[in-house]
């Protein structure tokens, strides 16, 4: 039996965030914003977080620095509940960071120093007994997991043919390519999870069914789009599953997107319909725009459930 439900193999840094800005920034003007945040950061490691608290057994791999920013991303994944024993503090390596400054409506402007580890985990360093000891695998920010990239192909087929599932979010690619061997990886995912302007790019399409039906063709599984204040949209075994967005009044989108992956994770490894799964992954997204930073928007599975039965989708 496995030991964890999750692995999630992962770029991991901090977050420092700002919002509630008295005005935008403005170069040689100094701002004051009435909220700031250091906190967790990294889309695997939110992830990984949301899935912990909902109350999945998941682990975690990624590299950190024995430094104070290392320190805090270890003590709130443990925090949360998540596995650290597969990640490697190494004492050379600068724990990366983000920069978020959330501006009106809540959207972010977002600027990341990589550091030693957000690209730092090579599929090597990851023990064949971690691997196994779980039923599935996610990984997020593939883009930025230079390292961990050239052989996720590999690793999600070996996966895969020992009877575990597979999901990625590939996050933004900065270099606007869309591909660093992508496409081989995605025949190996048994979900990926996009949001629109992802599916768009990596598909090289104009609108949202073109996109989908493009997907469809070079995913291994299903797709789940992100749609942001329109819900989201899956297609699996060739049929199409709409949720509706839940109305709030965003503070940070930080984590909103890590948030609704984790919801889909988690009602999907504990045998939901989609129909189910995408309502509550999106309670999970919505509630976490409604807090500055990306972690700890929500305790568990009940308070997600309550907010979502309160919340009429769509008005």
């Amino acid at each position: 039996m496995a030991r964890w439900d999750v692995l999630a193999l992962a770029e991991l840094n901090a977050d420092i965030i700002v919002a509630d800005l008295e005005e935008p920034p403005q170069p040689g003007r100094e701002v004051l914003a009435r909220l700031g945040k250091v906190t967790l950061g990294s889309s695997t490691a939110l992830c990984a977080a949301g899935m912990a608290r909902l109350g999945l057994k998941v682990a975690i791999a990624g590299r950190v620095g024995r430094d104070t920013l290392g320190d805090l991303v270890l003590s709130q994944l443990q925090a949360a509940g998540v596995d650290i024993s597969p990640v490697v503090v190494d004492p050379a390596a600068r724990t990366g960071f983000t920069v978020a400054i959330a501006g009106e409506g809540g959207e972010r402007s977002l600027v990341t120093y990589l550091g030693d580890t957000i690209a730092g985990l090579a599929p090597a360093e990851i023990a064949e007994s971690a691997l196994q000891d779980a039923r599935h695998l996610h990984v997020s920010s593939y883009f930025l997991q230079t390292r961990l990239a050239p052989g996720l192909a590999e690793l999600f087929c070996r996966r895969r043919a020992a009877g575990q599932t597979t999901s990625l979010d590939t996050g933004d690619d900065p270099a606007g390519r869309w591909d660093e061997g992508l496409h081989a990886v995605l025949k190996h995912t048994s979900l990926f999870i996009p949001n629109r302007s992802e599916a768009l790019g990596i598909t090289r399409t104009s609108t949202l069914p073109d996109a989908l039906d493009r997907l469809t063709g070079l995913v291994g599984g299903a797709v789940a789009v992100k749609l942001g204040s329109q819900g989201a949209v899956a297609v699996h075994g060739g049929e199409r599953h709409e949720a509706p967005p839940y109305p709030v009044i965003p503070v940070d989108t930080t984590g909103c997107g890590d948030a609704f992956n984790a919801g889909l994770l988690y009602g999907i490894l504990s045998g939901w319909d989609w129909p189910q799964a995408l309502r509550f992954a999106n309670g999970c997204g919505a509630l976490t725009a409604m807090h500055v930073g990306g972690a700890a928007a929500f305790s568990g599975p009940n308070e997600v459930a309550r907010f979502v039965a309160q919340k009429a989708p769509g008005r």
